[in-house]
């Protein structure tokens, strides 16, 4: 096989995965929803990962809605992992990413900077029908059809397991903070009630010293 026949079919290889996946890197600036829109076709599926710069006082919320302004896919505090979801109708899928401030943190604007957001995207080509029609060609048995659904179906389930473990931590977090802020608000409660029954004691004892009563 000549040099030119290789290097051609290495350009169709790299040509075809970048028609199947595809990656953008972009900025979000605090407060602003960066958007965009991808076409896909009812029953494909989509997969990819994201990454976000960690920050103490910044949630990344990343969200997919269909044409229908449903979502599929919402991560409150979006930092790093994977998505999947299936496409329900036909259309433009929009993809937002938006930067706000963590409940009670506190925001120097004027020296926040946006984050750096890597997004990857992989759309299977093959729906729903294309796989069942090509059951029927290779002439695969019930059983192998039905593992192969079962394996589809499992790896939906892995993914919805991640993103649920990806949720429970976040509000474990967020419940830990608040309950942190509450305990330090109790004990600054404390610690006036009892500042305040000193100060009542100290200026009775004085104005019954005054009066000669004591």
């Amino acid at each position: 096989m000549s040099r030119a026949v290789v290097l051609f079919i290495a350009a169709t290889a790299i040509l075809c995965a970048a028609q199947s996946a595809s990656a953008l890197t972009f900025d979000v600036s605090v407060g602003t929803a960066k958007c965009f829109k991808e076409e896909m076709s009812k029953n494909q599926l989509v997969t990819g990962t994201y990454q976000v710069p960690t920050s103490n006082v910044l949630m990344m919320r990343f969200w997919v809605e269909d044409p229908l302004k449903n979502a599929v896919v919402d991560y409150a505090d979006a930092q790093t992992g994977k998505y999947a979801f299936t496409a329900d109708v036909d259309g433009d899928y929009k993809f937002c990413f938006q930067d706000v401030p963590r409940p009670g943190a506190y925001i120097n604007w004027s020296a926040t900077q946006p984050r750096r957001v890597i997004l990857t995207m992989h759309l299977d080509e093959e729906t729903q029908a294309s796989k069942s029609a090509l059951a029927l060609k290779d002439k695969l048995q019930p059983l192998e059809a039905e593992l192969v659904r079962i394996e589809a179906t499992a790896y939906e389930v892995k993914l919805g397991a991640e993103h649920g473990r990806e949720r429970e931590a976040a509000h474990r977090d967020q419940s830990e903070a608040i309950n942190s802020r509450v305990a330090w608000l109790s004990m600054f409660t404390i610690i006036s009630v009892v500042c305040l029954g000193l100060w009542q004691i100290w200026a009775q004892r004085n104005f019954l010293k005054k009066k000669k009563i004591i």
